[in-house]
């Protein structure tokens, strides 16, 4: 089973987190992607997904997923599952702390992308 894990990041702690679950699932095949230099349609070539984005100010997407937001429309999620990871301060950004991966999330979700964890 390929297992892609794509990330973006801004100031390389959701980098450091990717290099985590890559070095703990060692049973699993998996490949880090940075979208910053990869496209999103690479995500069809894989069984099941990791998600990784920060989430910046208030509720924000981090800067590489707001500008290939829309790309997601040109992925067949169909039967994927996915899973997703995030950083952000929850300290000072309490309310919208993690927000972002509720917005990929709902996205994949409503292309077909199935949701693993809580």
């Amino acid at each position: 089973m390929k297992i892609g894990l794509f990330y973006g990041t801004t100031s390389a702690a959701t980098q450091e987190v990717a290099s985590l679950i890559q070095d703990h699932l060692i049973d699993c095949d998996i490949e880090i992607l940075d979208i910053y230099d990869d496209t999103l349609e690479r995500m069809s070539e894989f069984d099941r997904l990791i998600i990784g984005c920060p989430t910046w100010d208030i509720g924000l997407l981090q800067e590489d997923w707001r500008s290939k937001f829309c790309d997601l429309d040109k992925v067949d999620f169909s039967g994927k599952k996915v899973a997703y990871f995030g950083c952000g301060d929850q300290n000072i950004y309490s309310s919208s702390f993690l927000d972002a991966i509720g917005i990929l999330e709902e996205k994949i979700t409503s292309l077909g992308g199935m949701t693993i964890g809580h």
